[in-house]
C-alpha cells in the first residue's frame, strides 16, 4: 500500500495498537449486527466504532472461500488491494483513491481485520484513522 502511495506523492501510512483495536471494533459491531457482505457497509456499527476518532474510512472486499492458513488470508488482503488499485469499475474509484492517499484525507493509519458475514462471505475490513 505504502508503494503505491509513494509512486503517487501521497504520504504513507502507519499501524499502531490504536487502530489495530478499532478494526476489532469494526469486526465486533458487524458481528453484533449480522451484517451481510450484500447489504454493503455497517455504517450504524462503524460510527459506534470509530466516531470517536474524528475522521475514519472503511474499505472491505470479500471472497467466497474461507483462508485455511496465514499464507491464503495474507493473499487475501493482497488481492483486496490489487482489486482496489487496478479494477476498472468507475463507480469503485473511490477505493482505489483511499488505498492510494488520493483522496485528500487525513487518515495516516491503517489495520486490517477480518470476518465471516452472516451471509457466508467472508471480509476484510481496511480501516483508516488519523
Amino acid at each position: 500500500m505504502n508503494e503505491a502511495r509513494a509512486a503517487l506523492g501521497a504520504p504513507s501510512v502507519s499501524t499502531d495498537d490504536e487502530v489495530l483495536a478499532a478494526a476489532d471494533r469494526v469486526v465486533s459491531e458487524y458481528n453484533h449486527d449480522h451484517y451481510s457482505y450484500d447489504a454493503g457497509h455497517d455504517v450504524d456499527g462503524l460510527h459506534r466504532a470509530l466516531d470517536s476518532y474524528g475522521g475514519w474510512a472503511e474499505d472491505m472486499d470479500c471472497q467466497y472461500t474461507k483462508p485455511k492458513n496465514m499464507t491464503e488470508m495474507k493473499e487475501f488482503v493482497y488481492n483486496s488491494i490489487m482489486a482496489y488499485l487496478f479494477n476498472t469499475i468507475s463507480w469503485e474509484w473511490h477505493h482505489a483513491a483511499s488505498i492510494a492517499g488520493t483522496d485528500g484525507g487525513e487518515l495516516s493509519r491503517v489495520a486490517v481485520s477480518y470476518t465471516k458475514a452472516a451471509d457466508d462471505m467472508y471480509v476484510t475490513h481496511f480501516i483508516f484513522l488519523p
